[in-house]
């Protein structure tokens, strides 16, 4: 084998070491392959990458500096920037408490309050892992956590919830109940026609006994889609449903678990489905009225067609207001749906993903926005699960192959670049410096000469001031 001089020189270099020093080498070598390697994973999903989103950031700037023309855009910054932003003074002193000037501030965000999470299927959890906490604050599963997966799919959620913790993530349940025939587990449909009340009544409190007290998750999703699934509650009375979030108040393993109620086709219905608005806040009513702890409003946000506008939709949540509970959009995703005619253009998708995370965002009942599909798969279905069709999935923010689509391109821009703040400066000489910073977890590295100091600090609405010692 002929060798380039260049490499020839170097092993003739490696070779003529002693073993420890050639195992060092090597061993550097390879820490800093490993190091090139994650820095760049971290540069190809850190928001960095806007290729074929141009206009959309362009749109996005012209939001920010006040320059737009479109009003819903207007009125989503004003609020982002009253209930998602805090303007604050933060003051450098020595360890005798004087005031340092020129001292250099760097202001990193490390994490948002606002919630940003993602939904996979447990099973190809392995495939996406490595990749996930540059998406996603908080992790849920579309499946693994409902009781009629109890033999199967239940056995791969703990590992996923063991690896949350490590890095830091979240985990949401999905979901307690499911109140319908088609959706309970096979040992519960012997119950269908037998008229026994008092063993159907007893079946769902040893379901809620169970999952509620056996999976350690920050929230859950306590009743899914009763506005369709009503059998149960038919059949029980429909006190049962506030039963439900009590009982499950009582068994949850977190004790500071948010329940939630989670409905879909609210704030995403189309035209012929504007009803469910109402009908969604008669049973909130309902099961407040009869003690029910609800204490967040799940609206599933699965967008079907094209006419659902920015404006729209803020003006659905406003109408939830009255509650005085937070709202989390669940289930977000762009959806191809033959049944509207409906199939956007990946440009289109990404559009309408930034367009409603915009007004999302802005809204100061909402605290989180899940997205419900964040891997594609290979094969994609039409709509409402039927049959697989040959082209592959589209709805997610990520791709199999692990690039990124256009509306994955926007996700990754929104939550770790252009909702972030990164700021680098001097102190004045009252030695403050003065930023306007959105809430969440900050890491701040102070400098003056050969001084240089790290603290770690939270932003909240309440923060006006912050003192920190170099």
């Amino acid at each position: 084998m002929i060798f380039p001089l260049k490499s020839l020189a170097t092993i003739i270099l490696l070779t003529s070491l002693p073993l420890h020093a050639l195992q060092t080498v090597l061993e550097q070598k390879g820490l800093k392959q490993r190091s090139t390697e994650q820095h760049s994973a971290e540069q190809k999903y850190d928001g960095s990458d806007i290729t074929g989103i141009e206009q959309i950031i362009a749109q996005l700037n012209q939001q920010e500096h006040g320059t737009s023309t479109q009003q819903w855009r207007i009125d989503a910054q004003a609020r982002i920037n009253k209930y998602r932003k805090s303007s604050l003074a933060i003051k450098v002193i020595d360890e005798h408490g004087n005031s340092v000037t020129n001292a250099k501030v760097q202001l990193k965000q490390l994490s948002h309050d606002f919630t940003f999470g993602g939904v996979i299927k447990a099973k190809e959890f392995s495939h996406q892992a490595a990749v996930l906490p540059h998406f996603i604050s908080q992790i849920g599963f579309n499946n693994a956590l409902k009781y009629k997966h109890k033999g199967g799919l239940a056995k791969h959620a703990q590992p996923v919830i063991d690896w949350a913790k490590q890095h830091k993530i979240s985990v949401r349940g999905h979901c307690l109940i499911y109140p319908g025939w088609i959706f309970m587990h096979k040992d519960a449909k012997h119950l269908q026609h037998s008229n026994d009340i008092p063993a159907l009544r007893s079946y769902f409190e040893n379901q809620i006994n169970d999952y509620a007290s056996k999976w350690d998750v920050v929230e859950w999703d306590v009743m899914n889609e009763t506005l369709d699934n009503f059998e149960i509650p038919n059949l029980l009375g429909g006190e049962v449903k506030a039963q439900w979030f009590k009982q499950a108040k009582q068994k949850v393993k977190n004790k500071d678990a948010r329940l939630i109620i989670n409905e879909n086709r609210i704030i995403s219905a189309p035209p012929e489905n504007i009803d469910r608005i109402e009908s969604y806040k008669e049973e909130i009513k309902e099961v407040l009225a009869d003690g029910g702890p609800i204490e967040a409003i799940g609206m599933q946000s699965r967008f079907r067609v094209d006419s659902i506008t920015p404006k729209m939709v803020y003006q659905r949540l406003q109408q939830f207001n009255e509650f005085n509970l937070p709202i989390v959009a669940t289930e977000f995703e762009i959806v191809n749906t033959p049944k509207y005619n409906f199939k956007p253009t990946n440009l289109r998708r990404a559009q309408m993903t930034e367009e409603y995370m915009q007004v999302l965002f802005s809204h100061p009942n909402v605290d989180g926005i899940i997205a419900w599909t964040t891997l594609n798969a290979l094969t994609s279905r039409s709509s409402m699960h039927s049959k697989p069709t040959n082209e592959k999935e589209t709805k997610g923010i990520l791709n199999w192959d692990m690039t990124l689509p256009l509306n994955g391109k926007v996700w990754l821009y929104l939550t770790n670049k252009h909702w972030r703040t990164n700021v680098t400066t001097q102190t004045s000489s009252s030695g403050q410096i003065k930023v306007n910073a959105f809430h969440g977890n900050y890491q701040v590295t102070l400098g003056h000469g050969d001084n240089v100091t790290s603290h770690f600090i939270h932003i909240d609405k309440n923060t006006k001031a912050v003192t920190l010692t170099l």
